[in-house]
């Protein structure tokens, strides 16, 4: 685990989810499913016991969630025990976790202006954007020609099919990778599952594309650059990746995942799409020559790439860090106030 290795405090607790399938009622009233959901609301009581204990011994001078199932336990027992907490929510679109904990958090911090909380809770919400680490918005272009030993004449396609890659997206890449080497440059990022087959086809390659083509089961460091030298991104539309695109103001051809929890793939796609910057292809009927007539339509016109790339840097929001981190300090200094008080009082 990464965090004891940073030195910090780590404490686990017990939680479960809530399994809801496309299916929707009749899902639920699968027997498996009932015995899933079952267990695992079993497993959240547990865990609400286990951060009541864990509150108390800990005082914590604020509480931040992030939304996601292992929170609900812990944003219940804050709320009984009348320890006050913020909320992040990442997506255009909250997940069932953060929607049960907003009526009960201090301030929602949120990363869409088109958002749930805004609709329901407006004078909780705080928006804030989402955090990007800060050394992916300054890739060098010289530099990323250099590292992946690419040409400045030919236009370059970033794929990116998410933190375990995409097979949908490494399959219809794979059917019209000679099309794209042709006029195009590729940077692919398979994922570790993917990387094998991949590397047999791509030294299946005509000699004249080989060097076209790169292609990683997963990069870090040069992965700014990456973004810094593509004019279009192939991508998953999770919130992650969407921040890096808005904050490199890069066109993107979204293919959001159709079992991401509460459809928020799809929501976020659909609002870059809305908004200019960027065009959606359904993963459930997309083919490879559509991707392919999609790819030649944005990279083919400048204009149409200047116009995406604008419109995504305006769902980037700088500081986002800095604004959850002054929310977080400013709900601490109120604890600290009200103690006093409390103090005062005794």
């Amino acid at each position: 685990m990464i965090i004891p290795k940073t030195g910090i405090p780590f404490y686990s607790i017990s939680a479960g989810k809530f399994r809801r399938y496309s299916g929707g009622f009749w899902d639920l009233l699968n027997p498996v499913t009932i015995f899933k959901n079952l267990v695992d609301f079993g497993r959240v009581i547990k865990g609400f016991f286990e951060s009541l204990k864990l509150i108390k011994k800990i005082k914590p001078d604020a509480i931040f969630l992030k939304g996601g199932f292992v929170s609900v336990p812990l944003g219940l027992a804050a709320k009984v025990l009348n320890y006050p907490f913020i909320l992040h929510e990442s997506d255009s679109a909250p997940g069932l976790a953060n929607r049960i904990l907003a009526k009960f958090a201090r301030k929602i911090c949120v990363s869409f202006k088109d958002d749930y909380f805004q609709q329901n809770y407006p004078n909780k919400v705080v928006y804030t954007g989402n955090p990007v680490r800060k050394e992916l918005v300054e890739g060098d272009r010289e530099r990323g020609y250099k590292e992946f030993n690419l040409k400045d004449n030919l236009l370059i396609i970033l794929v990116i099919g998410g933190s375990q890659g995409s097979l949908k997206i490494n399959r219809l890449i794979e059917e019209i990778l000679e099309d794209i080497l042709y006029k195009y440059q590729l940077i692919h990022i398979t994922g570790e599952r993917d990387y094998d087959w991949i590397d047999f086809r791509a030294k299946r390659l005509p000699e004249e594309l080989r060097g076209n083509y790169r292609y990683y089961n997963f990069i870090s460091k040069e992965l700014k650059d990456a973004y810094k030298i593509s004019d279009l991104i192939i991508s998953r539309a999770g919130n992650n990746v969407l921040t890096e695109i808005a904050a490199n103001g890069k066109p993107s051809l979204l293919i959001p995942l159709l079992s991401s929890t509460s459809g928020h793939q799809q929501k976020n796609a659909l609002l870059f799409s809305r908004n200019g910057a960027a065009y959606i292809l359904d993963e459930s009927i997309v083919t490879a020559s559509e991707l392919l007539r999609q790819i030649n339509f944005v990279l083919e016109s400048k204009e149409e790439r200047e116009i995406m790339s604008k419109k995504a840097s305006e769902f980037f929001v700088a500081g986002a860090s800095e604004a959850i981190t002054s929310e977080i300090l400013r709900l601490k200094k109120k604890a600290f106030k009200n103690e006093g008080q409390k103090a005062k009082a005794d």
